[in-house]
């Protein structure tokens, strides 16, 4: 297993968007989920879209 650290602002917001979207879950009529499988469901989508600029900045293509 493979640890991530995260700086305290990152851990507030995680945990902020974990209830935003917890709320929306529950609304739907689904099960909330734990802020890992959140973490989890976001590297699956984004890791294939980061890519590097002309300029050497990292972004996330969301065009695709």
């Amino acid at each position: 297993m493979i640890q991530l650290r995260l700086s305290v602002h990152e851990v507030e917001e995680l945990r902020k968007k974990s209830l935003e979207i917890n709320r929306q879950l529950i609304e739907k009529g689904k099960a909330p989920i734990m802020d890992s499988k959140l973490l989890h469901a976001i590297f699956e989508k984004a890791i294939p879209r980061i890519k590097l600029d002309d300029t050497g900045e990292i972004t996330l293509d969301i065009a695709s």
